[in-house]
């Protein structure tokens, strides 16, 4: 009979009741060393939840519980099977709401993390409508990751920095082209495009993604905070896109009554030919005049590039080539020419920084507005728009832009300016009669001390 008081038999005692006490909990309670068991039966209800609400057509209530939902997976690993379980039922709860695009994204999301075709019980793939939309590009970007470049681009272009914008869009726009089932989707893009080509001056390039997204969306369709009102090149009438126009066929006439008609009509034809392409006042010339061609005999316009450096210690020199050169375009709107100028150093001192200005003059304003575009290296460094109201007879306006560019070191670099014109209609000029093109000269050398 084991002696009960002794040392040993206690501590053999003490150490089976440990062993038995850990196995009893591990096996009778397994919930308690899987901690993330009863974490997983819980989402796991919550999607059963919205499975429920969706199939009672409770649409709104399975929306609000699946994005719960899928905020809580998204910082989950592994679960495959049930975040695509829970994207492919958003995306059905979209549909089901009218949200086309959110659709097609969480249907992608699903196909990418389940497979093409597989899906949740209960829920036919071949009645939801969106559900056959392409999920990649041909060259392998998923749609959803594209879903995300459209986003930025719209928050760049509300943020008003809208060369970002435009490069992302450009971007997209290019992976885009052959998606299938994406119109809607291509159509936003086009109209944020235009707009965004719109704020850049970009006309012709404008009012083209303008008509493409009036021909997927329809006339007067917009996205959210996007004012069609506001957008001047949106207005533009383009061919071929439906407008609401019914085109009624005409009743046919007899033999000789097709004859007059056919006669008269012929009659027309030729008064109106005569009217508006050989009659000395017609008024489609006039227009074109107007639209197209502003002559002004007082409006002049002079600039003029400055090269300053500063010194530290005594004051050496800059010297350049071409000297009195300035990027010179001709006489016709959207002027644009470059010039290469080259440093060089001569005398004492150490050269600290070589800057640019940019010395406008305009008189006789004539109600002309002008933008100046100003790139060094490709590197956009001035976009300024000035309206000049004035008439012929006032005195001259000037304007100075200093230090648009700044560098540290000679060498080579390549300046290149833009100039556009419009008149007091907005309409774009495309003559000026009197310009005095530019200079580049070399003045205000400063010491630092």
């Amino acid at each position: 009979m084991p002696d009960f008081k002794s040392p040993l038999f206690c501590k053999a005692i003490t150490v089976f009741l440990c062993v038995f006490l850990v196995f009893s909990v591990h096996y009778v309670f397994p919930w308690s060393s899987q901690t993330g068991q009863t974490e997983v039966d819980a989402l796991t209800n919550q999607f059963n939840n919205a499975k429920d609400a969706y199939f009672a057509e409770d649409y709104e209530n399975a929306k609000v519980i699946l994005e719960n939902l899928e905020a809580a997976l998204a910082e989950k690993e592994g679960l495959d099977t049930l975040k695509g379980g829970t994207y492919l039922l958003l995306g059905a709860t979209y549909e089901k709401l009218g949200y086309k695009i959110l659709a097609m994204k969480y249907y992608c999301l699903a196909k990418d993390t389940l497979g093409e075709g597989k899906t949740i019980e209960g829920l036919e793939l071949q009645k939801l409508r969106y559900y056959a939309v392409t999920c990649q590009t041909p060259s392998g970007i998923a749609v959803f990751v594209l879903l995300g470049q459209y986003n930025e681009a719209y928050g760049a272009y509300f943020a008003e920095d809208y060369e970002n914008a435009k490069v992302i869009l450009e971007n997209l726009v290019a992976e885009i082209e052959t998606l299938r089932g994406w119109e809607s989707f291509k159509g936003e893009t086009y109209l944020l495009l235009g707009a965004t080509y719109e704020k850049l001056k970009y006309k012709e390039l404008s009012i083209k993604y303008f008509c493409m997204a009036k021909d997927i969306l329809g006339v007067g369709k917009t996205i959210e905070g996007l004012e069609l009102r506001k957008l001047k090149y949106y207005r533009v009438k383009c061919k071929g896109v439906a407008a609401g126009v019914v085109v009624v066929p005409r009743k046919r006439g007899g033999g000789f009554g097709k004859f007059i008609g056919a006669l008269l009509g012929l009659a027309i034809l030729g008064g109106l030919v005569w009217y508006l392409f050989i009659n000395k006042n017609s008024p489609l010339k006039k227009k074109t005049e107007e639209a197209y061609v502003y002559r002004s005999s007082c409006f002049s316009t002079h600039w003029e590039f400055n090269i300053y450096s500063v010194w530290q210690g005594s004051i050496g020199d800059i010297n350049f080539t071409p000297e009195n050169t300035a990027p010179n375009p001709n006489e016709n709107n959207n002027w644009d020419n470059s010039v290469t100028y080259t440093l060089a150093k001569s005398g004492g001192g150490t050269l600290k920084s070589i800057s640019l200005k940019m010395s406008l003059t305009t008189s006789g304003g004539d109600g002309i507005t002008r933008v100046d575009t100003i790139w060094v290296d490709n590197d956009q460094k001035l976009n300024v728009t000035n309206t000049y109201t004035q008439p012929c007879s006032n005195r001259t306006v000037e304007h100075e832009y200093e230090d648009f560019y700044t560098r540290s070191s000679l060498g080579s670099f390549t300046v290149r300016h833009k100039i556009n014109l419009t008149d007091t209609f907005g309409r774009t000029v495309r003559y000026v009669k009197i310009i005095s093109h530019g200079k580049t000269t070399k003045t205000n050398n400063k010491n630092k001390k």
